[in-house]
């Protein structure tokens, strides 16, 4: 079959629907117990902390003779503006629990004619150095194997 049928496919788009609904119903806490909001662009100047999440350019389509689907790297940003110490526990707190609600059990992408065939966590992950506004953030890179369910192989 190869992938002609699958570049035609918008998989970004109901995926991130999908992780946005999934952290948005689940929210993951900060240390002091509080819903963190979940977003899909940065927010300069906060309220903080914040989930950032997206689908980079890196999606690599694939087949074999069984299915075939898409590799979807999605980076998920933590943001928060509190002094060093308390920021980092903050968003290694946050950032466990994100990864506890998408991990859990499978996005729900069945309407779109899609599943989660399997997901890894992706390099690099990790606190990143602070920005030059003070703000703190960490990211999760999650790679994510995605199964085009409409497409039959022969």
């Amino acid at each position: 079959m190869g992938n002609s049928g699958l570049i035609r496919r918008d998989f970004a788009t109901p995926f991130l629907k999908a992780l946005f609904a999934r952290l948005d119903g689940t929210k993951p806490k900060d240390i002091a117990g509080v819903d963190v909001r979940v977003c899909d662009f940065i927010q300069k100047d906060g309220p903080f902390p914040y989930v950032q999440i997206g689908v980079t350019d890196q999606s690599k389509l694939w087949d074999c003779k069984q299915e075939a689907g898409i590799q979807l790297l999605a980076p998920i940003r933590i943001w928060d503006n509190q002094e060093t110490a308390l920021g980092m526990k903050n968003i290694n707190k946050i950032g466990g629990e994100v990864l506890t609600i998408v991990t859990t059990t499978d996005l729900d992408l069945t309407a779109d004619g899609m599943r989660v065939g399997h997901y890894r966590i992706s390099g690099p992950n990790g606190t990143l150095p602070r920005e030059p506004n003070g703000i703190l953030s960490r990211v999760i890179s999650i790679l994510f194997f995605i199964t085009d369910t409409t497409t039959v192989q022969t």
